[in-house]
């Protein structure tokens, strides 16, 4: 069983596309159960049952899959959704240090198919990390495919968690915010909301 599946946009017709008031109640059930520290909350207040072990979003964007790709393994592109203390090799066995949130992990990247996948995995929690929050094997996959409108699904599965604990929350409300917000803004209007 899955985590966390969101799959986050503005129509009804198409699974990419929940409702405006689906994706509202899903934002405002975060941040009520959590108003000053969610993620610790969020285990006692209603997430679903400890069946399995990953987080799984996708995302449609209006861009190609090309821009998608370059946007998630150069380093400039990544300073511009993410944080602008990101810093990446843009290689397979390279080096991705991303900045501020959830807590600063060292990434590297295992897997590049130009276009179409980026896969890494979480080698270090720098900072922030509570006893029992066990990013540090984790993996992430981000799978592209152009879709029937003419952009590109972004599929991203984060998997390899040991157990459930605030981590997992925290990665998973961070996919959201990142991924589905900073990201998507970023690709189809030129500005992104990296983390200060």
């Amino acid at each position: 069983m899955r985590l966390g599946v969101r799959q986050h946009s503005l129509h009804t017709d198409n699974p990419c596309h929940p409702s405006r008031r689906e994706y509202a109640l899903s934002l405002l059930w975060c941040w009520r159960y959590h108003p000053w520290n969610w993620h610790a909350n969020c285990l006692a207040t209603g997430m679903p049952p400890d069946t399995g072990q990953h987080i799984t979003h996708a995302f449609c964007f209006n861009v190609e899959p090309t821009l998608v790709y370059l946007a998630l393994t150069e380093q400039h592109h990544l300073r511009r959704w993410w944080s602008a203390d990101a810093l990446a090799e843009g290689f397979v066995g390279g080096q991705l240090k991303l900045g501020r949130v959830p807590h600063d992990c060292l990434m590297v990247v295992e897997g590049l198919k130009h276009g179409q996948s980026v896969e890494w995995k979480c080698a270090e929690a720098r900072r922030r990390c509570a006893h029992g929050d066990e990013c540090v094997g984790t993996r992430v996959r981000f799978r592209l495919s152009r879709n029937d409108r003419g952009g590109t699904t972004v599929e991203i599965h984060h998997r390899g968690w040991r157990n459930r604990n605030a981590c997992v929350a925290a990665w998973d409300l961070r996919w959201t915010v990142l991924a589905g917000q900073s990201l998507k803004s970023y690709l189809e209007t030129g500005l992104g909301r990296p983390v200060s």
